[in-house]
């Protein structure tokens, strides 16, 4: 991610590089300060990379500690999938017969 943010010392725009590929993306707005450009382009990866993958578990008990847009840890799995912190997007506590 490349964020750009004006610097009042030299009234010139500065570039931002933050958790960037190859090809890293370009951010439209110029931020007001360094710390806006960098938190912006954080923020962008994060979400670039919060939609590449998904993860879905059914449990044998319901867990009230689950909330929606809460992160979660995962552990016991493949490294690909520990490592990563979850956004818990979608939680459903289906009632059956036994309650």
């Amino acid at each position: 991610m490349v964020a750009q943010w004006q610097d009042p010392a030299s009234a010139e725009p500065r570039e931002m590089v933050a958790d960037s590929d190859d090809e890293p993306k370009r951010l439209r707005p110029t931020y007001a300060t360094e710390d806006d450009a960098l938190a912006a382009a954080q923020s962008e990866w994060q979400r670039l990379k919060r939609g590449g993958a998904e993860f879905s578990l059914d449990l044998a008990d319901g867990r009230a500690d689950f909330l929606p847009e809460s992160l979660l840890a995962m552990s016991g799995f493949k490294p690909e999938i520990d490592i990563l912190l979850w956004l818990v997007s979608k939680i459903t506590h289906p009632l059956g017969g036994d309650g």
